[in-house]
């Protein structure tokens, strides 16, 4: 996957672009998947992404997803969920865009020891204070 589709990807399943694979539980990976294909199959039907005339279809058409992205190449702007800025970091000799709210640095899921789980009900990323008893977070699903 390129950087635009990885970024959209992350960005829909609230996951930062460092988070470790082994620290991803297996819920949050099937919804990782299943965000890929959806950002995929989009892209696809919209022609693709065009950010210049080098990029056009057998028709010489441009593509038109960038109309649809929510993190690659939107730094600075409001993030479409939360409205914080989008921010980029240079990471491995490219960039990746993330929202610094939705794709916290350093939230890790239930497989670790750190006290943050998923919420069952919207998926955000909390931590042990912000938990209710009825598995759903006390900041959003309450």
């Amino acid at each position: 996957i390129g950087n635009i589709y990885a970024d959209e990807s992350l960005w829909r399943a609230r996951i930062h672009y460092d988070q470790p694979a082994r620290s991803i539980s297996n819920k949050k990976a099937r919804i990782l998947m299943a965000e890929v294909t959806e950002v995929l199959a989009a892209a696809v039907a919209a022609g693709g992404t065009s950010f210049d005339e080098q990029y056009k279809n057998i028709n010489g058409e441009s593509g038109y997803f960038s109309v649809n992205l929510n993190a690659y190449g939107q730094t600075g702007l409001p993030c479409n969920r939360c409205g914080r800025a989008i921010k980029r970091d240079a990471w491995m000799n490219r960039g990746s865009h993330f929202c610094p709210n939705c794709q916290r640095e350093g939230y890790l899921t239930e497989n670790n020891k750190d006290g943050y789980i998923d919420c069952e009900r919207c998926l955000q990323l909390m931590c042990r204070f912000c938990y209710g008893r009825d598995g759903k977070c006390i900041k959003c699903c309450s």
